[in-house]
């Protein structure tokens, strides 16, 4: 079996699955401190003690998951993504690549307690650097294969893992670019630089918090929404295709690199690693 031979082990993925599973039951836009209305929130005023209240509202809090999502976007990636696409001479991208990925879940977070959409500008232009060396990196792999096998034979559902891989690669670094950076930047203008300049504005004092204040605030639901409320529609269909689809891939890479660890080649030529 070649050294760098791989396979997807299944104690991340439970883990990422746990992730989402969080996300989806308890639903959340974490800057704007917004709460899907749902048990046991629906509940809090009848528990026992204003402490215990406290202690669930804040283990489904926006901050806490924002934290949550943190872990699971971060073994994903380390664990499923990077591994998986990064063979041969392209090895020294992988340490650059896991290096981005938590500063991009550190910036993510800050922004989440400081309510200041700049970090998130700066957290979605780290993942677009990411994703650009990610796609360039899968693209100068020319196959994947089981290492159990010759490599010329290409297994046929591995290549088209590959492909897919290739496909989503580039329509993250496109969404990125063309609506994620340049929103973040749009709110970054109207809500905090325009919003706390004028004492007037509504918007004067809600963003860009004091860290400490931001870490408390983050940790209660400013506002209970209903499931059918209008303000879950601009990021729900996104919400639900993210919570689902990261799960599933990385249990779909799992299974398929389960009994055969795989190997990845940067060129053809005499079979050997690039």
């Amino acid at each position: 079996m070649p050294d760098d031979a791989w396979h997807c082990p299944w104690g991340p993925c439970v883990l990422v699955c746990a992730c989402y599973l969080y996300r989806s039951l308890w639903q959340h836009c974490t800057v704007e401190r917004l709460c899907m209305d749902v048990w046991p929130r629906r509940r809090l005023d009848e528990a026992s003690s204003p402490h215990s209240a406290f202690l669930v509202e804040a283990a489904l809090s926006p901050l806490m998951g924002r934290l949550v999502a943190s872990v699971g976007e971060y073994v994903f990636v380390t664990e499923c993504m990077i591994p998986n696409a990064i063979w041969g001479r392209d090895a020294w991208l992988k340490p650059l690549l896991v290096l981005l990925v938590a500063s991009a879940e550190v910036v993510s977070d800050v922004g989440v307690i400081k309510r200041h959409y700049g970090f998130f500008a700066v957290e979605n232009s780290i993942w677009l650097a990411m994703f650009s060396l990610f796609f360039a990196s899968t693209l100068r792999c020319k196959w994947v294969a089981y290492s159990r096998t010759d490599p010329y034979e290409r297994p046929s559902i591995l290549v088209s893992c590959r492909m897919l891989a290739l496909a989503l690669a580039a329509v993250l670094v496109t969404y990125n670019a063309v609506e994620d950076v340049p929103m973040y930047w749009r709110l970054y203008r109207e809500k905090v630089v325009t919003g706390q300049a004028d004492p007037a504005s509504p918007l004067f004092g809600e963003y860009d918090l004091p860290f400490l204040f931001g870490i408390r605030h983050g940790l209660r639901c400013q506002k209970m929404l209903s499931l059918d409320d209008d303000e879950w529609r601009p990021v729900m269909l996104w919400m639900s295709l993210n919570y689902v689809s990261l799960p599933l891939w990385m249990c779909c890479v799992c299974a398929i690199t389960g009994r055969h660890a795989v190997v990845g080649f940067n060129q053809h030529g005499d079979g050997g690693k690039r």
